[in-house]
């Protein structure tokens, strides 16, 4: 949701607060969310910069695309924000879904 207020300081030195706009969306449930199909992945991070680099990110934004798609995030904010981190690490098993896809993917030659 958005909410947005207007502080000012009077003369007698209060602070008063007004409520200028507020919106909230309530989310309704469409079942569990599930990876999205990948055929190829990116070689296997060796280094942390690897798993930082674009290849990932872009690996990232191709599986869980459903999931960032519902919960309107990045893989920059999934990497970098710890609570969408722990958001979708608690989103049934998309995250094992998605390492077991993805180290399958790695291993095949």
């Amino acid at each position: 949701g958005a909410r947005v207020v207007h502080n000012w300081a009077r003369s007698d030195g209060r602070i008063v607060e007004k409520e200028i706009f507020s919106q909230t969306r309530t989310v309704k449930d469409d079942g569990p969310i599930r990876i999205v199909e990948v055929d190829s992945a990116p070689p296997k991070c060796e280094m942390p910069d690897d798993y930082y680099g674009p290849q990932s990110r872009n690996m990232m934004n191709r599986i869980f695309r459903n999931y960032m798609e519902k919960q309107f995030v990045t893989p920059t904010e999934l990497i970098h924000n710890y609570k969408e981190l722990k958001r979708i690490q608690e989103k049934d098993t998309l995250v094992p879904s998605a390492v077991d896809r993805v180290a399958f993917l790695q291993t095949r030659d």
